[in-house]
């Protein structure tokens, strides 16, 4: 059981591999390991060179903070902070991924804070139940103003050059970091946070769009997402199912923890989403890996029963 234990709380790579890390060395509330002792081991094991994430769990092994905070410093430490020298020993050693001569750059790209990014939802028709149309025609609205608002602000905002206009995806000037900071970007933060408020767009980054831009979902079609929390893949395929007239359409979102699960669905109510898309949605709670194949409707009879016979 000890074992079990300081497995879960991180590993850390040795000339043999990886070994167990005894536990102290990462709980922020250690009692038998001092906060100076801790940050002597801290800075010997950062002499040879910079390591953000082990400095960052400074943070998550002093009393300083909420226990919010530091329970995030922990879990990002226990996650990636095992050193930037085994991540350019890992990737560096990969044939064709980055050259040794553009390491440095890579590595500074990799550094570069990610700017602000948004995407506005889409407009599904109404439908899914009673008011389904009326609360879609406020919507049409309030999107309508949105969208001035945001013309108003094209000096710090804009479309991703990459994406069709029709895909609502924007990128902002600054980074998280500014925009909660600087004065300058009350307007943008005050405008981000009406719309999520109204259902309008979701503060997303592009990396996590993406995915469902890539399958190409259409209309009608019936979608399965695995890892669905915390939510905002989910409403992307959702709105791919419920757009157009098509009454068809189903999006099962699966997690396998419970407390995700309540994410997920927080998610959605957070975000207004339409009656039209939440009468596609299914929650379901299931270990991803082992999720129960479905029949119907990702599998019509007539296929399931040719596949059988072949």
């Amino acid at each position: 059981m000890k074992k079990s234990k300081a497995l879960a709380k991180g590993k850390q790579r040795s000339s043999t591999g990886f070994q167990v890390v005894p536990s102290t060395e990462f709980s922020p509330g250690a009692s038998k390991m001092s906060v100076s002792v801790q940050s002597k081991s801290i800075k010997a094991a950062t002499k040879a060179g910079p390591n953000t994430l082990r400095l960052a769990h400074t943070g998550a092994s002093t009393s300083k903070g909420t226990s919010a905070e530091r329970k995030a410093n922990e879990i990002w430490f226990r996650k990636c902070g095992h050193g930037e020298r085994l991540f350019a020993e890992y990737y560096g050693s990969q044939p064709g991924v980055v050259p040794s001569d553009k390491w440095e750059a890579f590595e500074e790209i990799l550094k570069t804070p990610l700017p602000v990014t948004f995407r506005l939802h889409s407009l599904t028709k109404g439908g899914g139940g009673p008011g389904g149309e009326a609360q879609a025609s406020a919507l049409a609205m309030l999107r309508k103003e949105l969208e001035k608002d945001l013309s108003k602000m094209k000096s710090i905002v804009s479309p991703v050059p990459w994406a069709p206009l029709s895909e609502g995806i924007y990128q902002g000037t600054m980074d998280k970091q500014s925009l909660a900071k600087d004065e300058n970007n009350t307007k943008l933060a005050a405008f981000l946070a009406d719309g999520v408020a109204c259902g309008l767009l979701n503060r997303q980054e592009v990396v996590s769009m993406l995915p469902v831009m890539a399958l190409q979902v259409e209309a009608g079609m019936c979608c399965l997402d695995t890892c669905a929390s915390p939510g905002s893949k989910t409403m992307q395929l959702l709105e791919a199912v419920a757009a157009g007239s098509t009454s068809n359409g189903l999006v099962i979102a699966n997690d396998a923890h419970p407390k995700r699960v309540h994410q997920l669905m927080d998610t959605i109510h957070r975000h207004s989403r339409p009656a039209a898309e939440r009468a596609r949605f299914v929650v379901t709670c299931h270990r991803g890996e082992l999720f129960p194949m479905p029949y119907r409707p990702f599998v019509k009879q007539h296929e399931a029963s040719e596949s059988q016979v072949g």
